[in-house]
């Protein structure tokens, strides 16, 4: 437990660098560069996000999980390590010859800034974090994190001062995901010895990639595909509502993705040595952990979107209220299949229901997207990203029923939205009590926070903790 907890504590810093550094530059740079450039380079990074989906195929799970199956043998990890890389970087070339082909008969419009970000794809090819995450290495790719991220949120203040410098942020950012690849290769020859691929053992490696690339391929669809239809039906101002709206929702959803990351490893670990008892109590503290995260921030943000669109983001913005107050529905959902999928389905090699699960979600976006985005912009896209995670998560535990005592989890989980709502009544009071600013909405979060965090304590103290030490 406490190699969890401290695995836990890095990926949390991993996942604050990843987005909650890019927050603190957002406000500059909302202002700065305006709603229209910041769509435009959430939409040409969305096309380029696409293509790195497509070339990982389900690398970054089947990695993850072989990896970790043979933790402390060097020489089988080696194998698997070298066979999956392989296979990796032929993807990747692949999809950079398509890339630059794309980019080639594209609209001159937004051409530029597709050469620049052909960079982050470049970096894709590099990705080898599915290693260290396997080792359980965590602490490794947070030093990475920490002085890359850093270095380029001093240069994004430095270098970019107007609506012209859209390129220059697009570089900044394209070059720091390649320095935060190329710096997980110096230490590599620790972990693993150079083995010849072979035909055959890539071969073999091949159908659980493919079956793995499945929900990737529908991930693709109702997690980028929004800001890529945004761009095509509506306006890029648009995109730029939606894309700053999910930075916020970014934040609770990236601790729920850290859980995610350390659980998965650990997990199969347990499962292979049939641990099915020490597996349980997991899953089951870990939904507790996702559903105390997923409804402060949901009733937070409900309570503080208004203020926390116009005062973060600026006038300019006023839309993302709205927008933040749907998206972040989403934490529940995302929460709960996020336990699901990485601490049973990917574990017990069940990725046939993680296929199936993540394809109806796909497909819910994507008519629900059709058929809003013209009319709606960027709130039909929430709404489509709202039903799509319920059918996601829904669909998972339907199919898991048997082997999950869900009604406890719901029982349980209670507890953590009626302090939510009682937090969030609060604040939404206090919030009507005060103007508008920086100031205000300080107070607002740390009232909302100290009053739900608090009470959720006394509720684990007196209720969670007895029950499940009785059980286990």
């Amino acid at each position: 437990m406490s190699k969890i907890l401290k695995n836990l504590s890095y990926n949390l810093v991993y996942q604050i660098l990843v987005f909650v550094l890019p927050l603190i530059t957002t406000p500059y740079v909302s202002r700065v560069l305006g709603a229209e450039n910041i769509g435009i380079f959430a939409y040409t990074n969305a096309i380029v996000y696409n293509f790195i989906l497509f070339a990982m195929l389900g690398m970054s799970n089947l990695g993850n999980r072989s990896i970790a199956s043979v933790q402390n043998k060097k020489k089988e990890r080696s194998t698997i390590f070298c066979n999956l890389y392989c296979i990796q970087f032929v993807c990747f070339f692949v999809a950079l010859l398509i890339y630059f082909v794309y980019v080639f008969t594209a609209t001159e419009e937004y051409k530029v800034y597709l050469y620049v970000q052909a960079i982050y794809l470049v970096s894709g090819m590099l990705d080898i974090s599915w290693l260290y995450f396997g080792l359980e290495e965590f602490k490794f790719t947070v030093v990475r994190n920490a002085i890359i991220k850093i270095v380029s949120v001093v240069l994004i203040f430095l270098l970019v001062k107007s609506s012209k410098d859209l390129i220059v942020y697009t570089i900044i950012i394209s070059v720091s995901y390649l320095l935060s690849q190329l710096y997980l290769w110096i230490p590599l020859s620790k972990r693993i010895e150079f083995v010849t691929p072979s035909f055959m053992v890539m071969h073999d490696y091949l159908k659980p990639l493919f079956i793995l690339f499945a929900p990737v391929l529908a991930y693709s669809i109702y997690k980028v595909m929004d800001k890529i239809m945004l761009g095509m039906f509506s306006t890029m101002n648009e995109v730029a509502y939606y894309e700053n709206s999910l930075k916020i929702v970014s934040i609770p959803t990236g601790i729920i993705t850290a859980l995610g990351t350390v659980m998965l490893p650990r997990m199969s670990a347990l499962i292979s040595n049939d641990d099915s008892k020490t597996s349980k109590l997991y899953m089951r503290l870990s939904i507790h952990f996702v559903t105390l995260i997923s409804a402060g921030s949901f009733f937070g943000v409900l309570a503080v979107g208004d203020n926390l669109a116009i005062t973060y983001f600026g006038n300019e913005f006023v839309k993302c209220g709205p927008l933040m107050k749907l998206l972040t529905m989403t934490c529940f959902f995302v929460g709960w299949a996020n336990v699901g999928r990485t601490q049973y389905l990917i574990p017990n090699k069940l990725d046939k229901i993680y296929v199936i699960s993540t394809a109806a979600g796909a497909v819910i976006n994507l008519f629900i997207n059709l058929l809003l985005i013209p009319k709606m912009a960027s709130i039909g896209a929430a709404i489509g990203t709202i039903f799509a995670e319920f059918g996601v998560m829904i669909i998972q535990y339907l199919l898991i029923r048997k082997y999950i005592n869900l009604f406890v989890w719901i029982r349980e989980s209670v507890g953590y939205v009626i302090v939510g709502i009682f937090m969030g009544s609060v604040v939404f009071f206090l919030q009507k009590a005060l103007p508008y600013g920086w100031s205000s909405l300080l107070v607002e979060v740390v009232v909302g926070a100290i009053l739900y965090y608090l009470i959720c304590y006394f509720y684990i103290r007196l209720n969670v903790t007895k029950k499940i030490k009785q059980e286990f």
